[in-house]
């Protein structure tokens, strides 16, 4: 199962990417909102796991923003 980290502090991303890929899981990390819809255009991830305070916008926006994209 493929997953899409977004997580702007890198410490962070580290420690739950590691967790996440010790739990079976395969790992992509991003730290913007922005970013992270450019590699979600792509496709292919089964999960996205975002943090909530992202630089520019919030995990709340792009949570509307890819809800849109869907529409």
């Amino acid at each position: 199962m493929r997953v899409l980290l977004i997580d702007g502090d890198a410490g962070s991303a580290s420690q739950s990417a590691l967790a996440l890929s010790g739990a079976g899981y395969e790992v992509e990390t991003v730290s913007s909102a922005l970013r992270a819809m450019q590699v979600l255009e792509a496709g292919g991830f089964d999960m996205i796991v975002s943090e909530i305070r992202l630089s520019r916008t919030d995990g709340f926006e792009l949570r509307d923003q890819l809800l849109r994209a869907e529409a």
